[in-house]
């Protein structure tokens, strides 16, 4: 099960870790807040906002965001997209 998790060999698995990794993929497929406690048996949605992590793909969106934000923010930047202005 590990394995197929994708878990590291050195790491300590429990009955957490894997509880907050299946949340982790739950909502990074979208499902919703209320649909993950029915599935993982949390009580209320508190848990569920503190194991969610953004994915290095989500951050790489916010990055580019933000760098196109800053671009479009600086009048010498000759690399604006038509959007910005």
């Amino acid at each position: 099960m590990a394995k197929d998790a994708v878990f590291t060999e050195h790491k300590r698995i429990t009955n957490h870790s894997v509880r907050k990794f299946l949340v982790q993929k739950l909502r990074n497929a979208n499902i919703s807040p209320t649909e993950t406690m029915a599935i993982t048996g949390h009580n209320n949605v508190q848990p569920i906002t503190n194991y969610s992590n953004i994915s290095v793909e989500q951050q790489q969106t916010c990055s580019n965001i933000l760098a196109q934000s800053s671009k479009c923010n600086n009048p010498t930047a000759s690399s604006c997209s038509p959007s910005c202005t």
